[in-house]
């Protein structure tokens, strides 16, 4: 049976209750991609990665180099028109020029100022290296470019970090650095250092960011932009580094870190805790809106339907369009597609931060629990806690409960609110079970931002919204869900900036419930009649306990759809944990949490052996001998 884009997702619902999921079949070409500057989306698609990468590509080379005066944004469409032998000659002389840009204006600021870290961009560098290594052997590259290219990079030190320290700076930048050392022998950097010293001072560091990488996770674990960024600065050393130890590491490294995309990933969403996730638009992610560590998923992975390509961030995701070394295994590929029934995926990112990811056939719901030292942790800047999606025919499938938070807490005394679904309160905390998750917040009298809101998108993906009993009950298509607070709340939309309609709660100690179910206990008579059983079954059903919500130690119990009980206590930064969150009278035990768990991979935290089991497939890397085996224990090459 051939099944249309058109088909409704009830009846992909209705073949699930029946227990066979149905993914829907399309036709594969691509359409002609459209340029960036008329304002039009561009669908692309492709039933094999080579057939989206090279979709992706495509797009590239029509998009304006004009439109975005950022010279890292500009060099994108430049290298994918030379890729694709597009305008090569004025191709070429625009990038001269961008080049030269880039070191005059770097240059010029260092002059005025030498301790101007900023006067250096690692995202240039990156991106003018990193299109010379694609294009090198495809055209000849003038060797006028190639001098200002190398100009801008010995204007770098490279001896010591210097300067702002998030990982992708430090990929981007000591990546490019080490390559750059590799490709000309004569390149010296304004610390005196030559080609032998820059390798040797680089070198050094990447391991140590890949030894961290594989046993801890990322400190960007999760970043819709940022873990795209870094593993794209992780594809070029996997691709093109020339040293037998950096590339064999930054390919076991790049497979650690795509595992963990696979493992988010639900058919065209990618549903995970995120310690940096700027704006809201970040968290809702989807198929019209993928942003980069989305879309390398999808290169990879697939989704369900065609995706925006303008919308694809091609700044960081164009070099996973480009094919090189480095493919990952089919197993990964397995893993992120198989959603036919629920689990629950386990994980963590080094010793303060542990998620939970619950996936469906028709949607996903993740949570964050941390293990900070005070409220001023830059972390709650730009962290998302809470992520629910749900597959879906419309945009923006997503619901996340947010709070009124400050800008900059590492900075109390700048009492300034961050942008909507910008980062989170240090004072609420949450807990998960299944498809079950409630959260409490107590937040002291003399912190300025307290107020929990609750965006429901009004783009089309929520068919149906009643409410009963304080709860909002939702048909999403392929989901139920239903959410409450525990004080009064009432709608408003006081920052109507994302077409969503906000429900809000105005008390300091507070708390909230997110109920989802599968349609398929309710299927049937239409989309009223499924959303009317679910409210009338989570209202005879569960129970929520909020009397303690105001004392010393507020706390917070609900009795489940499915019959757990959770029970979160809030417990203040300067305590250690020990039973404040409970599931069916027992402690939950984050701290024994998994580096990756879940049916088919598992790794402790900090430990050396990942394992991987999928449909009589077998991998098992081993950090501590840095190799891979398969299930007969032979060697498996990464490059």
């Amino acid at each position: 049976m051939k099944i249309g884009l058109s088909l409704p997702t009830s009846l992909i619902l209705s073949a699930m209750a029946g227990m066979l999921f149905i993914i829907p079949t399309r036709n594969m070409a691509a359409p002609e991609p459209v340029s960036i500057e008329d304002g039009q989306s561009s669908l692309i698609d492709g039933t094999k990665p080579s057939m989206r990468m090279e979709a992706l590509r495509n797009f590239c080379a029509s998009m304006d180099p004009e439109i975005n005066h950022e010279p890292r944004a500009m060099v994108i469409p430049l290298a994918a028109r030379i890729y694709c032998s597009r305008e090569v000659e004025s191709s070429l002389a625009k990038w001269e020029e961008i080049a030269s840009a880039v070191y005059n204006n770097s240059r010029k600021r260092l002059e005025a100022n030498p301790k101007d870290n900023n006067a250096r961009n690692p995202f240039e560098k990156h991106a003018l290296i990193h299109a010379y290594l694609v294009c090198k052997d495809k055209v000849s590259i003038p060797t006028s470019l190639v001098e200002e290219m190398k100009k801008y990079v010995a204007l770098y030190k490279h001896r010591e970090w210097i300067g702002y320290g998030a990982l992708n700076y430090r990929l981007m930048n000591d990546g490019s650095g080490f390559i750059a050392a590799e490709l000309w022998p004569d390149l010296k950097d304004s610390d005196g250092l030559d080609a032998d010293g820059i390798k040797a001072a680089t070198k050094a560091r990447l391991l140590r960011y890949f030894d961290d990488i594989v046993h801890n996770n990322t400190d960007e674990y999760g970043a819709p932009t940022y873990l795209g960024i870094d593993l794209g600065a992780m594809k070029m050393l996997t691709d093109f580094a020339q040293d037998a130890e950096v590339k064999k590491k930054a390919a076991l490294t790049l497979d650690s870190m795509l595992l963990q995309v696979a493992c988010a990933w639900n058919h065209g969403y990618y549903i995970t805790p995120a310690s940096r996730a700027k704006y809201w638009g970040s968290s809702t992610t989807c198929p019209e809106s993928m942003d980069t560590t989305a879309t390398v998923g999808w290169l990879y992975f697939r989704a369900l339907r065609p995706v925006n390509a303008a919308h694809t961030n091609p700044g960081g995701s164009f070099w996973f369009a480009v094919p090189g070394r480095y493919n990952p295994p089919d197993i990964f590929t397995a893993i992120a597609n198989d959603r036919s029934t629920a689990f629950t995926h386990r994980g963590s990112a080094h010793d303060k931060f542990r998620f939970t990811i619950y996936h469906t056939p028709g949607y996903s719901l993740a949570s964050e629990w941390e293990l900070l030292a005070t409220p001023e942790d830059g972390h709650y800047k730009e962290s998302r806690r809470q992520m629910f999606k749900w597959v879906s025919d419309h945009p923006h499938s997503t619901f996340v409960p947010l709070q009124d938070n400050i800008m900059r807490p590492y900075k109390p005394k700048d009492i300034t609110p961050n942008a909507f679904g910008y980062g989170e309160n240090a004072f609420s905390q949450s807990l998960q079970n299944e498809g079950t998750l409630i959260g409490i917040s107590s937040v002291p009298k003399d912190y300025p931002f307290w107020k929990m809101y609750a965006p429901f998108t009004r783009d089309g993906a929520i068919l149906k919204r009643i409410e009963k009993g304080g709860w909002v009950f939702c048909h999403g298509g392929s989901v139920l869900f239903g959410f409450r607070y525990a004080q009064p709340a009432s709608w408003g939309n006081p920052r109507d900036k994302e077409n969503c309609d906000i429900f809000m709660s105005d008390s300091r100690n507070n708390g909230w419930v997110l109920e989802t179910s599968p349609v398929h206990p309710y299927v049937g008579g239409g989309i009223d009649a499924e959303l009317g059983r679910f409210a009338e079954a989570i209202l005879a059903n569960t129970s929520l306990d909020a009397s303690a919500i105001d004392a010393d130690k507020p706390a917070l119990s609900y009795r489940s759809l499915t019959g757990h009980q959770l029970k979160i206590t809030f417990r203040k930064h300067a305590e250690p944990y020990a039973d404040q969150q409970m599931i069916d009278g027992k402690p939950v035990d984050y701290l024994a949490f998994p580096l990756f768990g879940n049916p088919w991979v598992t790794q402790q935290l900090g430990g050396d052996t990942l394992k991987i089991n999928h449909g009589g497939k077998t991998l098992q890397y081993d950090f501590k001998a840095w190799n891979c085996t398969d299930g007969s224990n032979i060697t498996v090459s990464k490059i």
